[in-house]
């Protein structure tokens, strides 16, 4: 055996070859902070503590979560990744060349064909959002069963020399450490050789704590503050110095079943979305606020033609049939409304180029021919969806 340096994506945060784990409550914007993460590999930008960043290098992402049509992809933009070189996993080819969509990390032929994908276009970083929704067939709180599949995971990190980076809840035990606090087995926090927390600033309900749990391979790293700005990019700054990591992964009170929403507090959760969101379809924005706020979507869908009619929406342009709404937030103390944008920084995809449709359908073949046949999702590829009708939303 000979020692050998650890190697860096981030460094001092995420070790290339290992697993990494990043855990908070819904919400919280770990997506947002992993496609952040993604952008700035793709192009080979700084991290947020002034250490440099890779060279531009291709990332993998398997979400289950969200659409990369109206999700990933504009936050991806909104972050100024090179799309060209992120790819959404979506699944594989059995022996008879039926496609497989992922429904567990598990199935080895699943893992063959992840790996095979990392190898082609040699990616440096692999997002796993959320973990628990590749875990079919596996019991998360189990913790044979749990590091049964993260060793095949980590033994892929290794070979391939990428950084894994996995996505996973937090559960809602209060008596528990921590660490305890992330769903499912302990196994999960021991295989993965560095853990870090999202949680809520104590001082400021705007900005979030990307906190150190646990690092095996360095000091810990000093928290780091996270606040969404406009069009969903990221300010950071340094964490608290009495920061309290138990008490910001605390889970909010949740309201009463019973309860209604008015049309004022449905109003706010519009506000908060599109402040943190940025110009996003309207189906992305009342889907994020109905996550948000609970209740149902044609009371989001009601409010929003309510506000556009009163001047506090204005409509961002079109990418193709892709309509994009665009809200800044002035000061809604005593009744003020929101002041209005005019202009919009997020591209659109007719004046920002990606890549050629000849180019991406050799590429979409070329990885299509692979072993089991990986059916990549090359982002850049992806059409923006049209907005539906009114009627077909309601």
């Amino acid at each position: 055996m000979e020692p050998t340096l650890v190697k860096w994506l981030w460094q001092g945060w995420i070790p290339l070859g290992k697993l990494t784990l990043l855990a908070g409550h819904p919400g919280e914007g770990k997506s947002t902070l992993t496609l952040w993460t993604a952008a700035r590999v793709s192009r080979g930008q700084d991290m947020p503590n002034g250490t440099a960043g890779p060279p531009a290098s291709h990332v993998v992402l398997l979400s289950a979560e969200d659409a990369a049509e109206d999700t990933i992809v504009p936050r991806l933009l909104c972050h100024g990744a090179d799309l060209t070189r992120i790819h959404e996993f979506i699944g594989s080819r059995d022996a008879n060349g039926r496609e497989q969509s992922v429904s567990s990390l598990g199935d080895s032929d699943t893992l063959d064909a992840i790996e095979q994908l990392v190898e082609h276009v040699k990616a440096r970083l692999v997002i796993i959002d959320p973990l628990s929704a590749f875990l079919k067939g596996i019991d998360p709180h189990k913790n044979a069963e749990i590091r049964s599949l993260l060793k095949p995971l980590a033994d892929l990190a290794a070979r391939t020399g990428c950084a894994v980076l996995l996505v996973e809840h937090l559960n809602k035990s209060i008596a528990q450490t921590v660490l305890h606090r992330v769903g499912g087995s302990v196994g999960l926090t021991a295989a993965s050789r560095a853990v870090y927390l999202l949680g809520r600033h104590p001082q400021d309900a705007s900005a979030r704590v990307l906190w150190c749990a646990k690092n095996n391979l360095a000091p810990k790293p000093k928290p780091l503050t996270m606040r969404l700005g406009r069009d969903a990019q990221i300010e950071w700054g340094d964490g608290p110095d009495d920061f309290d990591p138990a008490a910001a992964v605390q889970e909010l009170p949740s309201r009463p079943r019973s309860a209604t929403r008015t049309p004022d507090s449905v109003r706010r959760v519009l506000v908060d979305v599109l402040h943190r969101l940025g110009p996003f379809t309207r189906t992305a924005i009342v889907g994020a606020a109905q996550k948000t706020g609970g209740g149902k979507r044609d009371r989001y869908f009601t409010e929003l033609k309510a506000m556009e009619r009163e001047g506090l929406i204005v409509k961002d342009g079109y990418c193709g049939k892709h309509l994009r709404w665009c809200l800044t937030l002035g000061n809604l103390d005593h009744g003020k409304a929101p002041v209005l944008a005019k202009e919009s920084s997020v591209p659109s995809h007719d004046n920002h180029t990606l890549v050629s449709d000849q180019a991406g359908s050799a590429a979409v073949s070329d990885l299509q021919a692979l072993g089991n046949g990986t059916i990549p999702c090359d982002l850049a590829q992806l059409s923006p969806v049209p907005v539906p009708d009114e009627e077909t939303m309601l």
